[in-house]
């Protein structure tokens, strides 16, 4: 894995995030967000907070433009860019997001599970 991931990555990284986090339960914590933004500096060191907060922005933006069910072509599209390893910070990040308010939705569950099968992850519940 390279040493950063692209801002198309962290953006699709944004995107898949609130769709587990908010589009599960309608709700997005103020405790997701900050998980978030800290995974994703996390993955890309080289940013400025500020240009974390850009890329954040950009994926909500997508989110908003973006049907859950069309979010599926973001799984692929990262499932392409990243290599295994990357992919499975991703898939941390992931679910770091989804347990930061501390209430596991069911269809966060099940959005988690198909995103590690389609990355071909072997991950617990």
């Amino acid at each position: 894995m390279p040493d950063s991931l692209s801002e198309d990555a962290l953006a699709d990284l944004t995107l898949l995030a609130l769709v587990i986090a908010h589009g599960a339960d309608a709700d997005l914590d103020p405790r997701e967000v900050d998980t978030l933004a800290e995974r994703l500096h996390a993955l890309a060191p080289n940013l400025s907070g500020d240009e974390v907060i850009r890329i954040v922005k950009r994926g909500a933006k997508s989110y908003l433009d973006t049907r859950v069910e069309g979010a599926e072509t973001v799984v692929y599209r990262l499932a392409g860019a990243l290599d295994a390893d990357g992919l499975a910070l991703a898939y941390e990040t992931l679910k770091a997001v989804a347990e930061a308010d501390q209430a596991m939705h069911p269809m966060e569950t099940t959005l988690l599970r198909h995103v590690a099968a389609a990355w071909k992850l072997d991950v617990e519940d």
